[in-house]
């Protein structure tokens, strides 16, 4: 394992866990790390679009760059490609949002959202990971998987 991506993980799942915004000594305290290392690995994830930084109060957030990651992931995953079309139409049929879904440790992730039909407003649940236990998606898979 290489231990400066493992660190940059942290931050990043420490970001991504924070609430809006967190800054260097606080993200050494969170992982345990140096502040002149965090530092350094702030610095290089805001090279890459990673985090970007509040020039006002000086703390980080998650950047841009993740949701490029995020969909390129949820783009290329092979059950969404092949559901789309048939959860669209279900949705269309049940006049209903149809979510597809994939077990990823315990949670299950939205892979693809298919709207409702009508005018109500909506929200985009892709990319959303739930709690297998707590949605609908995780009841339908089977026990063994959980």
């Amino acid at each position: 394992m290489v231990q400066a991506v493992h660190r940059a993980i942290h931050v990043l799942r420490e970001l991504a866990t924070a609430t809006p915004r967190l800054g260097v000594t606080e993200l050494a305290d969170r992982i345990g790390v140096a502040k002149p290392t965090v530092h350094a690995l702030l610095r290089t994830l805001e090279a890459e679009g990673m985090v970007v930084q509040d020039r006002e109060t000086g703390k980080y957030q998650l950047g841009p760059g993740l949701v490029t990651l995020g969909n390129a992931y949820l783009d290329s995953h092979e059950l969404r490609t092949r559901a789309v079309t048939w959860a669209d139409l279900l949705a269309s049929q049940a006049g209903a949002a149809v979510w597809v879904g994939v077990l990823t440790d315990r949670h299950v992730l939205v892979v693809h959202h298919a709207f409702r039909p009508g005018g109500s407003v909506q929200v985009l649940e892709t990319g959303a990971s739930l709690p297998w236990n707590t949605c609908a998606l995780g009841k339908a898979t089977p026990s063994n998987a959980c």
